[in-house]
């Protein structure tokens, strides 16, 4: 797809700069806002080079107007992405992008609500949290202790924090089908296994993933 210069204008100093063109659709429910679904077109020098369109998983009836004006459907929903995984492909894809949206600090202030949900269960189970910040073009993830707001940048760290984290990421996603099982969804019980975990976490840390 060429994105002709009528559609996409900008200076040639930009020229080379990958943009990520994105939209959220979202939805209300109880007071907390949650992503439905995230289309998003990668650009470089007019042409899309990638792109990016995930509904998500959504376990409550989504409102008539919200369907009428998206064409998003509940069954489309129910069979939708996992919610924590989407997003954080959804990060890696914008990665080192300039992000370009229609009233985008809404939409950037939904993502930022999802990330506390898992901070906050990251927080309650294992006395951590992640921050992740930008500095001069480069991204960086840092670990959290609650208990004193040291930071600690994750390449400065053993092998066990950046082992870890995927696993933690799953064993979010499974408390979350937990919660969220229906007579929709097929409640057989997950098994997470973990290969030769002793090489890089204390025993300690072992004890609270198996619990």
């Amino acid at each position: 797809m060429l994105l002709t210069d009528t559609q996409l204008k900008y200076p040639k100093k930009w020229q080379d700069t990958i943009f990520t063109i994105f939209d959220l659709e979202w939805t209300n429910l109880r007071h907390k806002n949650y992503i439905i679904e995230i289309g998003a077109l990668k650009v470089k020098n007019g042409q899309v080079i990638d792109q990016f369109n995930k509904i998500l998983f959504f376990k409550d009836k989504l409102d008539l107007t919200f369907k009428k004006i998206t064409k998003i459907t509940d069954e489309m929903v129910r069979y939708g992405e996992n919610r924590e995984k989407t997003i954080s492909e959804f990060a890696l894809f914008i990665e080192n992008t300039v992000l370009v949206a229609h009233n985008i600090q809404s939409d950037l202030t939904v993502l930022e609500e999802e990330f506390k949900r898992f901070n906050t269960w990251l927080t309650n189970n294992f006395n951590m949290s992640l921050k992740i910040s930008k500095n001069k073009g480069v991204i960086s993830i840092n670990i959290i202790d609650p208990s004193t707001d040291e930071e600690i940048n994750l390449l400065d760290t053993g092998f066990g924090y950046s082992q870890i984290i995927p696993i933690l990421v799953l064993l979010w996603e499974h408390s979350l089908e937990k919660s969220r099982r229906s007579k929709y969804l097929n409640t057989t019980c997950k098994l997470i296994a973990v290969e030769q975990p002793e090489l890089h976490l204390h025993p300690a840390m072992q004890s609270k993933l198996i619990n």
